[in-house]
Protein backbone atom coordinates (compact mmCIF):
# COMPACT_ATOMS: atom_id res chain seq x y z
CA UNK A 1 0.00 0.00 0.00
CA UNK A 2 2.97 2.42 0.80
CA UNK A 3 4.51 1.70 -2.57
CA UNK A 4 0.54 2.37 -4.35
CA UNK A 5 0.89 6.17 -2.47
CA UNK A 6 3.92 6.93 -3.61
CA UNK A 7 3.62 6.01 -7.19
CA UNK A 8 0.55 8.02 -7.00
CA UNK A 9 2.23 10.70 -5.94
CA UNK A 10 4.75 10.66 -8.52
CA UNK A 11 2.16 10.42 -10.99
CA UNK A 12 -0.68 13.12 -9.78
CA UNK A 13 1.92 16.12 -8.37
CA UNK A 14 3.51 17.06 -11.33
CA UNK A 15 0.67 16.68 -13.90
CA UNK A 16 -0.90 18.96 -11.74
CA UNK A 17 1.58 21.37 -11.80
CA UNK A 18 2.18 20.85 -15.69
CA UNK A 19 -1.85 21.86 -15.77
CA UNK A 20 -0.88 25.01 -13.79
CA UNK A 21 1.80 26.53 -16.14
CA UNK A 22 0.38 24.87 -19.68
CA UNK A 23 -1.73 28.23 -21.27
CA UNK A 24 -4.03 27.69 -24.08
CA UNK A 25 -1.99 29.47 -27.33
CA UNK A 26 -4.61 32.49 -29.05
CA UNK A 27 -4.43 32.26 -32.63
CA UNK A 28 -3.57 35.43 -33.98
CA UNK A 29 -6.21 36.53 -36.96
CA UNK A 30 -4.77 38.82 -39.12
CA UNK A 31 -7.14 41.76 -40.20
CA UNK A 32 -7.67 42.17 -44.50
CA UNK A 33 -6.07 45.34 -45.38
CA UNK A 34 -7.40 48.27 -45.81
CA UNK A 35 -7.28 51.81 -47.44
CA UNK A 36 -10.17 53.24 -48.41
CA UNK A 37 -13.06 53.16 -46.22
CA UNK A 38 -15.78 52.15 -49.22
CA UNK A 39 -15.71 49.82 -52.65
CA UNK A 40 -16.32 52.87 -55.06
CA UNK A 41 -15.08 56.12 -55.03
CA UNK A 42 -17.94 58.15 -56.93
CA UNK A 43 -18.18 56.16 -59.98
CA UNK A 44 -14.93 54.77 -60.43
CA UNK A 45 -14.25 51.12 -58.16
CA UNK A 46 -11.43 50.88 -55.03
CA UNK A 47 -10.01 47.59 -54.56
CA UNK A 48 -12.13 47.24 -51.38
CA UNK A 49 -14.75 44.14 -51.13
CA UNK A 50 -17.11 43.29 -48.54
CA UNK A 51 -16.16 40.58 -45.34
CA UNK A 52 -17.88 37.34 -46.33
CA UNK A 53 -21.43 36.83 -46.38
CA UNK A 54 -21.94 40.66 -45.96
CA UNK A 55 -24.23 42.71 -47.86
CA UNK A 56 -24.04 46.13 -48.80
CA UNK A 57 -27.01 48.31 -50.89
CA UNK A 58 -26.43 51.97 -51.79
CA UNK A 59 -28.43 54.40 -53.97
CA UNK A 60 -27.49 56.80 -55.98
CA UNK A 61 -28.81 60.30 -57.74
CA UNK A 62 -27.16 62.70 -60.55
CA UNK A 63 -29.21 65.57 -60.79
CA UNK A 64 -29.45 66.48 -64.76
CA UNK A 65 -30.35 69.87 -64.28
CA UNK A 66 -26.70 71.81 -64.32
CA UNK A 67 -25.84 73.29 -60.93
CA UNK A 68 -25.75 76.69 -62.85
CA UNK A 69 -29.85 76.69 -63.21
CA UNK A 70 -29.89 78.48 -60.14
CA UNK A 71 -31.53 78.88 -56.67
CA UNK A 72 -35.35 78.74 -59.27
CA UNK A 73 -34.35 75.27 -59.93
CA UNK A 74 -32.51 75.12 -56.08
CA UNK A 75 -29.17 74.32 -58.45
CA UNK A 76 -30.77 71.13 -60.27
CA UNK A 77 -32.13 69.44 -57.09
CA UNK A 78 -35.61 69.74 -58.52
CA UNK A 79 -34.88 67.14 -61.22
CA UNK A 80 -34.77 65.21 -63.27
CA UNK A 81 -32.39 62.89 -62.04
CA UNK A 82 -30.20 60.04 -63.24
CA UNK A 83 -30.95 57.23 -60.41
CA UNK A 84 -29.07 54.19 -59.64
CA UNK A 85 -29.29 51.30 -57.20
CA UNK A 86 -27.24 48.56 -56.50
CA UNK A 87 -27.01 45.20 -54.18
CA UNK A 88 -23.21 43.68 -53.36
CA UNK A 89 -22.87 40.49 -51.64
CA UNK A 90 -19.42 39.41 -50.30
CA UNK A 91 -18.74 35.92 -51.59
CA UNK A 92 -15.85 35.72 -49.66
CA UNK A 93 -13.65 37.95 -48.31
CA UNK A 94 -11.75 38.71 -51.33
CA UNK A 95 -14.56 37.79 -53.92
CA UNK A 96 -17.24 41.10 -54.20
CA UNK A 97 -20.10 40.65 -56.18
CA UNK A 98 -22.46 43.55 -57.15
CA UNK A 99 -25.62 43.93 -59.15
CA UNK A 100 -27.18 47.82 -60.09
CA UNK A 101 -29.51 49.07 -62.29
CA UNK A 102 -29.41 52.81 -63.66
CA UNK A 103 -32.79 54.58 -65.22
CA UNK A 104 -30.43 55.70 -67.80
CA UNK A 105 -30.78 53.73 -70.86
CA UNK A 106 -33.02 51.51 -68.00
CA UNK A 107 -29.19 49.87 -67.83
CA UNK A 108 -28.75 46.38 -66.21
CA UNK A 109 -25.41 45.19 -64.95
CA UNK A 110 -23.37 42.89 -62.90
CA UNK A 111 -19.88 42.64 -61.82
CA UNK A 112 -17.17 40.49 -59.85
CA UNK A 113 -14.39 42.33 -57.70
CA UNK A 114 -11.86 39.69 -56.69
CA UNK A 115 -8.98 41.35 -54.36
CA UNK A 116 -5.57 39.79 -56.13
CA UNK A 117 -2.73 41.58 -54.28
CA UNK A 118 -2.18 42.70 -50.64
CA UNK A 119 1.48 44.72 -49.79
CA UNK A 120 0.96 45.14 -46.02
CA UNK A 121 3.90 47.88 -45.89
CA UNK A 122 4.36 50.71 -43.08
CA UNK A 123 4.72 53.82 -45.68
CA UNK A 124 3.71 52.61 -48.64
CA UNK A 125 0.73 49.59 -48.44
CA UNK A 126 -0.86 48.57 -51.78
CA UNK A 127 -3.99 46.79 -52.40
CA UNK A 128 -4.63 45.37 -56.23
CA UNK A 129 -8.25 44.62 -57.46
CA UNK A 130 -9.57 43.59 -60.99
CA UNK A 131 -13.18 43.77 -61.83
CA UNK A 132 -14.98 42.37 -64.99
CA UNK A 133 -18.55 43.09 -65.06
CA UNK A 134 -21.42 42.64 -68.30
CA UNK A 135 -23.99 45.27 -68.35
CA UNK A 136 -27.28 45.16 -70.71
CA UNK A 137 -29.43 48.58 -72.13
CA UNK A 138 -32.99 47.57 -71.87
CA UNK A 139 -34.02 50.61 -73.16
CA UNK A 140 -31.01 52.35 -75.10
CA UNK A 141 -31.73 55.89 -76.78
CA UNK A 142 -31.20 56.13 -80.25
CA UNK A 143 -30.63 59.58 -82.17
CA UNK A 144 -32.95 59.85 -85.92
CA UNK A 145 -34.62 56.17 -85.74
CA UNK A 146 -31.58 54.49 -86.11
CA UNK A 147 -31.67 50.88 -85.96
CA UNK A 148 -29.98 48.99 -83.23
CA UNK A 149 -28.07 46.12 -84.58
CA UNK A 150 -28.04 42.46 -82.80
CA UNK A 151 -25.93 42.59 -79.53
CA UNK A 152 -25.36 46.10 -79.81
CA UNK A 153 -27.30 46.45 -76.55
CA UNK A 154 -24.72 44.74 -74.51
CA UNK A 155 -21.39 45.65 -72.83
CA UNK A 156 -18.69 44.64 -71.05
CA UNK A 157 -15.47 45.91 -69.17
CA UNK A 158 -12.64 45.03 -67.34
CA UNK A 159 -10.88 47.28 -64.56
CA UNK A 160 -7.32 46.61 -62.69
CA UNK A 161 -7.66 48.57 -59.57
CA UNK A 162 -4.85 49.85 -57.55
CA UNK A 163 -4.63 51.33 -54.53
CA UNK A 164 -2.50 52.64 -51.88
CA UNK A 165 -2.56 54.97 -48.60
CA UNK A 166 0.19 58.11 -47.24
CA UNK A 167 0.34 58.53 -44.15
CA UNK A 168 -3.13 57.41 -43.08
CA UNK A 169 -4.46 60.04 -44.58
CA UNK A 170 -4.51 60.40 -48.68
CA UNK A 171 -5.82 57.53 -50.58
CA UNK A 172 -4.99 57.35 -53.90
CA UNK A 173 -6.15 54.82 -56.62
CA UNK A 174 -6.02 54.47 -60.04
CA UNK A 175 -8.00 52.15 -62.56
CA UNK A 176 -7.13 51.47 -66.10
CA UNK A 177 -10.51 50.60 -67.65
CA UNK A 178 -11.39 48.84 -70.71
CA UNK A 179 -14.94 49.32 -71.97
CA UNK A 180 -16.17 46.91 -75.42
CA UNK A 181 -19.12 48.80 -77.18
CA UNK A 182 -18.97 51.92 -75.07
CA UNK A 183 -21.45 54.14 -76.77
CA UNK A 184 -24.96 53.24 -78.18
CA UNK A 185 -25.03 56.31 -80.37
CA UNK A 186 -21.90 54.90 -82.43
CA UNK A 187 -23.34 53.22 -85.42
CA UNK A 188 -20.51 50.56 -85.37
CA UNK A 189 -19.51 49.13 -82.02
CA UNK A 190 -16.12 51.35 -80.28
CA UNK A 191 -14.05 50.75 -77.70
CA UNK A 192 -12.29 52.92 -75.02
CA UNK A 193 -9.04 52.46 -72.64
CA UNK A 194 -9.30 54.98 -69.62
CA UNK A 195 -7.11 56.25 -66.85
CA UNK A 196 -9.50 56.84 -63.72
CA UNK A 197 -8.17 58.09 -60.49
CA UNK A 198 -8.93 59.32 -57.58
CA UNK A 199 -7.56 60.92 -54.07
CA UNK A 200 -9.27 61.09 -50.89
CA UNK A 201 -8.25 63.56 -48.24
CA UNK A 202 -9.28 62.05 -44.95
CA UNK A 203 -10.01 65.22 -42.28
CA UNK A 204 -10.83 63.00 -39.95
CA UNK A 205 -12.89 59.54 -38.66
CA UNK A 206 -16.38 60.81 -40.35
CA UNK A 207 -15.10 63.35 -42.99
CA UNK A 208 -13.14 62.93 -46.38
CA UNK A 209 -12.50 65.55 -49.53
CA UNK A 210 -12.41 63.30 -52.45
CA UNK A 211 -11.91 64.15 -55.99
CA UNK A 212 -11.87 61.55 -59.15
CA UNK A 213 -11.13 61.96 -62.71
CA UNK A 214 -11.29 60.04 -65.71
CA UNK A 215 -9.82 60.53 -68.51
CA UNK A 216 -9.59 58.28 -72.14
CA UNK A 217 -6.88 57.40 -73.10
CA UNK A 218 -8.30 55.74 -76.83
CA UNK A 219 -11.29 55.18 -78.45
CA UNK A 220 -14.67 56.44 -78.13
CA UNK A 221 -14.93 59.30 -75.49
CA UNK A 222 -18.29 62.07 -75.31
CA UNK A 223 -17.06 65.46 -75.48
CA UNK A 224 -15.04 66.23 -72.28
CA UNK A 225 -13.12 63.75 -69.83
CA UNK A 226 -15.40 63.10 -66.76
CA UNK A 227 -14.61 64.97 -62.98
CA UNK A 228 -16.10 64.67 -59.38
CA UNK A 229 -15.44 66.09 -56.97
CA UNK A 230 -16.85 66.52 -52.99
CA UNK A 231 -16.90 65.28 -49.44
CA UNK A 232 -17.80 61.79 -47.90
CA UNK A 233 -19.30 61.64 -44.33
CA UNK A 234 -19.21 57.77 -42.97
CA UNK A 235 -21.41 57.57 -40.05
CA UNK A 236 -20.67 54.01 -39.12
CA UNK A 237 -23.72 52.62 -40.41
CA UNK A 238 -24.37 54.56 -43.20
CA UNK A 239 -21.82 56.12 -45.97
CA UNK A 240 -22.95 59.75 -47.44
CA UNK A 241 -21.21 60.96 -50.33
CA UNK A 242 -22.39 64.64 -52.18
CA UNK A 243 -20.72 65.54 -54.84
CA UNK A 244 -20.72 67.96 -58.21
CA UNK A 245 -19.53 66.57 -62.08
CA UNK A 246 -19.57 67.12 -65.32
CA UNK A 247 -20.92 64.00 -66.06
CA UNK A 248 -24.83 62.57 -65.38
CA UNK A 249 -23.65 59.43 -65.51
CA UNK A 250 -23.11 57.02 -62.12
CA UNK A 251 -22.37 53.04 -63.46
CA UNK A 252 -18.64 52.25 -64.52
CA UNK A 253 -20.30 51.41 -68.01
CA UNK A 254 -21.92 54.58 -68.60
CA UNK A 255 -19.63 56.52 -66.78
CA UNK A 256 -16.37 55.76 -68.71
CA UNK A 257 -18.32 56.94 -72.07
CA UNK A 258 -17.13 60.37 -71.08
CA UNK A 259 -18.99 63.68 -70.15
CA UNK A 260 -21.14 65.70 -72.01
CA UNK A 261 -20.15 69.02 -70.64
CA UNK A 262 -16.89 70.46 -69.78
CA UNK A 263 -15.59 70.81 -65.84
CA UNK A 264 -13.83 74.25 -66.41
CA UNK A 265 -12.44 76.29 -68.81
CA UNK A 266 -14.82 76.52 -72.00
CA UNK A 267 -18.10 78.18 -72.51
CA UNK A 268 -19.66 75.39 -71.62
CA UNK A 269 -17.97 75.96 -67.84
CA UNK A 270 -20.84 75.88 -64.81
CA UNK A 271 -22.69 72.63 -66.40
CA UNK A 272 -22.00 71.00 -63.40
CA UNK A 273 -24.20 68.57 -61.81
CA UNK A 274 -25.25 67.67 -57.96
CA UNK A 275 -24.66 64.24 -57.22
CA UNK A 276 -25.77 62.27 -53.78
CA UNK A 277 -24.98 58.55 -52.52
CA UNK A 278 -25.56 56.63 -49.50
CA UNK A 279 -24.12 53.41 -49.08
CA UNK A 280 -24.87 50.71 -45.99
CA UNK A 281 -23.40 47.44 -45.21
CA UNK A 282 -26.10 45.14 -44.10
Amino acid sequence: MKYLYTLLISIFIPTLLLSQTWQRKTEVVEQPLQLFQSTYAYALPTAETLKKGDYLYGISHRFTVPVSSGFEQLFGIDGPVINMMNLGYGLTDDIFLNLGRSNKESQWWFETKYKAIEIRNESLPILVSLLGGVAYSSRPTLLGGQALEAGRDWHFYGVAIINTLIEDKIGIGITPTFSYNSHLQCPEVVNSVTLGAYAEYYIDEMYSILLETNPTITGWRNKYDSYTVGFTMNTGGHFFKFSVSNNTAINIQQFNSGAQSAFLGSSENNNLHFGFQITRNL
